[in-house]
């Protein structure tokens, strides 16, 4: 029996032939073994990864979170004619269960001034700040903005004003010069004004009276300043005051300079 049925043969009839060794179908098992054990630590892990980002955007979320409720954070405003400058009045409500400390205000422009009242406000209790922002020599589009921090968030609160400050006077160009040899011919400066706003130029004063001029009117808000220089050419400096008439009480001035280099 042992020619007839060999140890190979038996072996494929038992069905054994293709089975590893013993000791390799336990390394392969450990391999396996080893994989699921990897698997579920890195499933623990981004359970562990998940949880603490929750929890860090919880915190986040809470301490961003204001008792303060602002009427509106927004102010915008057009200048009026004359008008120096504006105050923006921001109001808000302590709807918290605990005092509110405004700790402190910082602007983006010394232009703009908060005010406060007082800086501990109750449960309940409403308040407001006062922005001023004053105007100077600024035109056109303003956006400025006040932080303002208190004594519960982090993340400071932002006020916004927008104000659109018109130009009334537009002069092309506010210098005149000319240069040491050239011709002294007379030059100009155009002038426009804002009609809509009743704006007019009322008189020029000349601050030297080597450079002789002459204002003329040429249609509604346009003028034309024909300025003369020295004939002589000698270096020198000038300047003309365009008298506005707004505001009424203390009217605007806007300086034309002129000079030979």
């Amino acid at each position: 029996m042992h020619g007839l049925f060999g140890n190979k043969a038996v072996t494929r009839a038992s069905g054994f032939a293709d089975c590893p060794p013993l000791s390799v179908a336990r390394r392969v098992r450990g391999v396996g073994i080893d994989r699921n054990i990897r698997a579920v630590d890195t499933g623990r892990m981004r359970v562990r990864f998940v949880s603490v980002v929750w929890f860090l955007c919880c915190v986040v979320a809470s301490a961003a979170a204001s008792s303060l409720s602002w009427e509106s954070k927004r102010f915008e405003h057009t200048a009026k004619p004359g008008e120096e400058r504006v105050t923006a009045t921001f109001h808000f409500t302590n709807t918290g269960t605990a005092p509110v400390e405004i700790i402190n205000m910082r602007a983006t422009c010394g232009c703009t001034v908060p005010e406060l009242e007082k800086r501990v406000y109750e449960p309940g209790e409403s308040g407001e700040i006062d922005v001023v922002f004053t105007y100077g020599s600024r035109t056109g589009e303003q956006q400025l903005r006040v932080s303002v921090f208190t004594d519960e968030q982090a993340a400071a609160t932002q006020l916004q004003l927008l104000v659109n400050i018109p130009q009334m006077v537009e002069l092309s160009p506010r210098i005149v010069y000319w240069r040491r040899g050239e011709p002294m011919e007379p030059r100009t400066v155009r002038i426009k004004v804002a009609t809509e706003h009743g704006i007019a130029i009322m008189q020029v004063r000349p601050h030297n009276n080597a450079f002789a001029h002459k204002l003329v009117e040429n249609e509604a808000g346009e003028y034309t300043l024909e300025i003369t220089p020295p004939t002589d050419g000698e270096r020198q400096m000038g300047r003309f005051d365009l008298v506005s008439n707004f505001p009424e009480d203390n009217p605007r001035v806007f300086p034309v300079f002129v000079g030979v280099r």
